[in-house]
């Protein structure tokens, strides 16, 4: 038989092997979530509309007009900022701003990242973390109320442990010198255990090879903690700073 003459004869597929399911024949079409996904974000974007966007744009409207309860608002251009600009009462309390952003964001900070480094490097332990997560649980009036009567200047505890070994007593909230960084001290007691919870998070997620890559190039251990946590820490900061 010449190659002319051959018939070509179709393939026959192998048969599936026994016990093996069949295929289907189109596949599944992939769920799509987004719907339900905004559904849940309505009542989120409900309030931040209400009583954040809404109040925003207002206050920016107010700012440029001329508005009392009692009359019509009237467009001024920023006349209200010119005048912001040259009164001394605002720049004063803008060095006061700057002063409690200082000492209340530095020393809260400095705390978070030693606590973190020290739960991430001698304990993992839930008791720990739930312990300093209490402070930032207590609603603020509680605390108000609380820091109130240790440091009130007849009957504050504080004053009561500085009478005992010999030193002076003072009104803290009173007094020009110690209000603000008690107040700052105040805020850095509430906040502290939440933002030091957000930095060990953010260390959990430095990969185990960076360490083995700074020992074996000789950086002691002291640089592998500070250099390797650099990057995480401050997206875990970041973080802390917007949801704050």
């Amino acid at each position: 038989m010449t190659m002319r003459n051959a018939v070509a004869v179709p393939a026959v597929p192998a048969p599936d092997p026994p016990g093996e399911p069949e295929a289907p024949a189109r596949r599944r079409r992939a769920r799509d979530d987004r719907g339900i996904a905004w559904l849940f974000l309505v009542p989120v974007l409900t309030g931040f509309a209400v009583f954040y966007l809404y109040p925003t744009i207002r206050g920016v409207w107010y700012s440029v007009t001329d508005y009392s309860l009692l009359n019509t608002p009237s467009f001024v251009g920023a006349d209200n900022y010119a005048e912001l600009v040259s009164d001394a009462k605002f720049w004063g309390s803008l060095r006061v701003t700057a002063y409690y952003v200082v000492l209340n964001i530095g020393s809260q900070t400095l705390l978070a990242l030693g606590l973190a480094a020290l739960m991430h490097r001698l304990t993992r332990s839930v008791v720990v973390r739930a312990t300093l997560l209490l402070p930032w649980l207590v609603p603020n009036v509680t605390v108000a109320l609380l820091w109130m009567w240790l440091l009130d200047a007849n009957l504050g505890f504080v004053n009561h442990l500085l009478s005992a070994v010999g030193l002076p007593t003072t009104g803290f909230l009173r007094s020009p010198d110690f209000a603000m960084p008690s107040i700052a001290l105040i805020n850095t007691w509430a906040y502290t255990g939440y933002t030091a919870l957000l930095l060990y998070a953010g260390m959990l997620q430095i990969p185990q090879h960076l360490y083995e890559s700074a020992s074996l190039d000789g950086a002691g251990s002291c640089a592998c903690s500070a250099g390797s946590r650099c990057r995480c820490c401050a997206r875990s900061s970041r973080w802390c700073s917007w949801c704050r």
